[in-house]
């Protein structure tokens, strides 16, 4: 149980969260446009990799390329700290995508499963979790690779024939899923 004072903390932090949530949304104001589940799949499959995606929801809620950047910017999920297997990558991209569905009622930010290699060597660094946003540019879809854990510049990659990268690393997408 907690104590009085406990009770009043907890109760300021839900309203910090509360205020946090409609600021944001006031600052990004999103319009989402409804698409179905068969129109993400169909463009997430001819994006080249060789990937169907999981898909949860019925609905998906798409906006624009330039309100993602805001919410972007906005975002403060990379100030957390990195724990080896405890709070990493997996955490980082699933806490931002949960956020995105949260404040702005967008589920077109899902978990982008990659294996990671050098450029120059193409030898495998190892694997890891970033987030695959699909926006809007105009009435077209468009994909972007997101890695939440970076810092803002330089953590997302518009993505086009099959290829993505980010900083010094090359992202080759295994698993693709949204809910």
């Amino acid at each position: 149980m907690l104590t009085t004072k406990e009770k009043l903390f907890a109760n300021l932090i839900g309203n910090f969260h509360t205020y946090s949530r409609n600021m944001a949304r006031m600052m990004v104001k999103p319009k989402p446009i409804i698409k179905s589940k068969s129109e993400l799949s169909n463009f997430i499959k001819g994006l080249g990799f060789g990937i169907t995606p999981s898909l949860h929801d019925q609905k998906y809620y798409f906006d624009t390329w330039d309100k993602w950047l805001k919410a972007i910017e906005i975002d403060w999920t990379n100030m957390n700290k990195y724990l080896t297997d405890a709070f990493d990558c997996d955490n980082f991209a699933d806490i931002f995508n949960a956020r995105m569905a949260e404040y702005y009622g967008w589920n077109t930010s899902g978990r982008l499963s990659v294996a990671l290699y050098r450029p120059n060597t193409n030898q495998i660094i190892g694997y890891h979790r970033a987030s695959i946003i699909v926006a809007l540019e105009g009435p077209i879809l468009r994909a972007y690779a997101y890695d939440p854990m970076i810092g803002m510049e330089d953590k997302y990659d518009k993505i086009e024939e099959a290829f993505i990268r980010i900083k010094n690393w090359v992202y080759a997408p295994n698993y693709i899923s949204f809910n």
